[in-house]
């Protein structure tokens, strides 16, 4: 076989061999490193956040069971592209983005990964929905859905000082608690109130 022949095939199997031989080096010193996938690393980061408040363990959890991930979840760390992200990015919602962000840097942060899969000049820009207030006809909906007084007293509150947006978050824990913290100061307004119709 001529010299060029052999140096063509050489060429073709290169890329390939010097994966092959980079992940040798990489299991010596990290056995585990050709075992670990993405489900690997989620479940980590979630046994991590056993400490941290019950709200924030259930939005990793609710994170790590978003669909647009299943295609990464059993892609080995090291065999990972950043096709693989661009496409779950693609196919998912802002919060698989900005999730995504945090399941890589935890890997990278926990030198799992032995380079970032993308740097972050190419994460995708994260785009928000445009924002926009409630309407009279929505208020009123809220309002005759609401069986608690303090809390319907508390969304009318809102309304008439202009907070629109803002009963949107009282399905949210914060609110829960921003209206705990001011029972006691908004019962008193709430009883000395004129009637606002």
């Amino acid at each position: 076989m001529p010299l060029e022949e052999r140096i063509e095939k050489l060429e073709l199997f290169q890329p390939a061999f010097n994966g092959h031989l980079a992940r040798t080096y990489l299991s010596a010193g990290d056995p585990l490193i050709t075992k670990r996938n993405w489900q690997w690393v989620m479940d980590a980061l979630l046994i991590s956040k056993t400490a941290w408040s019950t709200s924030t363990q259930d939005r990793y959890l609710s994170s790590v069971s978003e669909k647009s991930l299943d295609p990464i979840r059993e892609v080995a760390l090291i065999e990972t592209r950043p096709e693989h992200f661009l496409n779950v990015i693609r196919d998912g919602t802002v919060s698989t983005n900005i999730f995504l962000r945090r399941l890589h840097g935890f890997a990278v942060g926990m030198k799992w990964l032995p380079w970032p899969v993308l740097t972050s000049r190419q994460w995708p820009r994260v785009r928000f929905k445009p924002r926009r207030g409630i309407t009279w006809e929505e208020h009123q909906k809220l309002l005759a859905r609401e069986k608690d007084p303090e809390k319907h007293a508390f969304l009318e509150l809102l309304w008439h000082v202009g907070a629109g947006d803002v009963p949107r978050l009282v399905e949210t824990r914060l609110v829960e608690s921003f209206i705990t913290r001011l029972s006691d100061l908004s019962q008193a307004w709430i009883d000395g109130r004129p009637e606002l119709g």
